[in-house]
């Protein structure tokens, strides 16, 4: 089909799965003091470019404590569906796997630089979900520029240089192990998330 007037395509988007209220609301004061013991047992630690409290160094297992079972099952079910909606191979969806999870807890003007995932060997999907978070708190995905490229004087979905959503209460949020994120300073308050990797 020839196009009689110009067209624009999106030929690599970047996908970002978002779902709300992904367990009942009245588990989520029990699920904080569940975290803040995990963080307290693990010695979590806070270092150079993520300020915040975070047990990724001293313990990146927390799908394996029972008391976080229902929500890791919660979390492997949106990620299959994720990959589903993406057309990745049944036998990798079947066969995924929870590489890592661990949690972070920021208070006011922490931060986390931007980062990808790729790192870690086979991981395809990368997410995070957030048991508490303050109003305005926000997690921001980054171009990865290769080139230098000229900024343009009003963003769009063609030319965004950084986006972000909001880290509601009990939001999960997928995205592709590659997507370069991060959080910038923190508004007032604290936040817990959950970080993981899936690996095929």
């Amino acid at each position: 089909m020839k196009n009689k007037e110009p067209v624009i395509e999106l030929i690599f988007p970047k996908p970002v799965y978002i779902i709300d209220d992904l367990i009942d609301e009245n588990k989520l004061t029990l699920m904080e003091n569940d975290v803040k013991n995990f963080v307290r047992k693990n010695k979590a630690v806070t270092y150079e470019h993520f300020k915040v409290l975070s047990t990724d160094r001293t313990n990146d297992q927390m799908h394996k404590e029972p008391e976080f079972k229902e929500l890791s099952e919660a979390i492997l079910k949106n990620v299959k569906n994720f990959m589903t909606a993406l057309e990745y191979p049944e036998k990798f969806i079947n066969e995924c796997k929870f590489n890592n999870m661990w949690t972070n807890i920021s208070q006011e003007n922490d931060f986390v630089f931007p980062h990808h995932h790729m790192t870690f060997d086979k991981c395809i999907i990368s997410g995070v979900f957030y048991v508490k978070s303050p109003p305005e708190a926000k997690i921001w995905f980054y171009k990865n520029h290769q080139i230098p490229t000229i900024k343009s004087h009003k963003y769009n979905h063609m030319t965004f240089e950084e986006y972000y959503f909001e880290s509601e209460q009990n939001r999960l949020i997928l995205f592709t192990s590659d997507f370069m994120h991060g959080n910038k300073t923190q508004p007032k308050g604290e936040k817990i998330a959950i970080s993981f990797n899936v690996e095929y």
